[in-house]
């Protein structure tokens, strides 16, 4: 069976740097974990969310880093239109289960940003077989809202205060959904 994998990154400019570039380093080693069978997708977000990577099978992984490498930082934080439109990307290419991992620096300035009105969205997304996880990458964060949409998404919640801790915490959340797809 496949896994479907859709990543929502906040390319907010507070993301600039270090927090980016680590993030871009471990999605780019998570690539090279999955199956070329594998659905993968990258819905990056500041103001507006841009579709990075299509979601679609791995059959060129050297395409896709490169598509993940281009990322660049940009503005305002609106987490919703990220999260909506990786959905939709859901959609398109699986109607079994999948799991979206949300990774993000910062408070929310545009778009959702009432807690309960978030979570409503995802334990919706939840219902039609898409599991959220969050991941709070640095100290800023907003703690409350991330674990919130992981909760009603019935995902993880993981703090990652550095690249490194960040590359780790998307490692295991993705072979949490590898093992759970091979059972």
């Amino acid at each position: 069976p496949k896994a479907s994998f859709q990543v929502v990154l906040d390319r907010s400019g507070s993301m600039s740097g270090a927090p980016l570039e680590g993030a871009k380093k471990a999605l780019a080693a998570l690539i090279r974990q999955l199956d070329p069978g594998d659905n993968f997708g990258l819905v990056t977000f500041d103001d507006t969310a841009q579709v990075a990577v299509p979601a679609g099978p791995l059959t060129d992984k050297e395409a896709v880093i490169r598509q993940i490498q281009a990322v660049r930082s940009g503005g305002s934080t609106d987490l919703s239109a990220g999260y909506l439109r990786a959905l939709r990307e859901i959609r398109r290419v699986t109607t079994a289960g999948a799991t979206a991992l949300v990774i993000s620096d910062g408070h929310v300035n545009a778009g959702i940003r009432d807690v309960d009105e978030f979570a409503a969205v995802t334990s919706q997304a939840y219902a039609q077989g898409v599991v959220t996880s969050t991941l709070g990458y640095g100290r800023g964060y907003d703690e409350t809202l991330l674990s919130a949409i992981a909760r009603s998404g019935s995902g993880n919640h993981t703090f990652a205060d550095n690249p490194d801790s960040a590359g780790t915490a998307i490692a295991s959340e993705v072979d949490g959904l590898l093992n759970k797809v091979v059972q």
